[in-house]
């Protein structure tokens, strides 16, 4: 089950025509019903029950499967927007750490600064 297959399911499913959802996606015909057959036996289900005329009715595993998939692309597309928006420059201020951690230098031969627990003064008393 891919991206692409659930968009396709999800466009013949609000339309009810694989034809007119090919027009819509720009797709051959032939594609859209690829499409959906790999699905259906993806997950060993009909999903369309062909009606005589070139129309469709969703199954009731078709009905169950629409709003996940209507979810899957929202979220896909959200997952693209999010990927793919250019970070808001920062306004002066400290610039961002590289990750990594702390990249300071020890003095050969001496732990890293800040990697050592602080001392007690046992001197002092309580």
């Amino acid at each position: 089950m891919d991206i692409r297959q659930l968009t396709t399911f999800q466009k013949a499913a609000t339309l009810l025509s694989f034809s007119r959802a090919a027009a819509e996606l720009n797709y051959s015909q032939s594609s859209v019903t690829s499409q959906i057959k790999s699905l259906e036996t993806t997950l060993g289900v009909a999903l369309f029950e062909r009606l005589a005329g070139r129309s469709v009715l969703l199954t009731p595993a078709g009905q169950r499967l629409l709003p996940y998939a209507e979810q899957l692309l929202a979220l896909a597309d959200e997952a693209r927007r999010a990927a793919t928006s250019a970070p808001e420059p920062q306004s002066g201020g400290t610039p961002p750490r590289p990750l990594g951690g702390d990249r300071r230098r020890a003095a050969p031969g001496r732990p890293p600064p800040g990697s050592l627990p602080r001392q007690r003064d046992t001197a002092a008393g309580p």
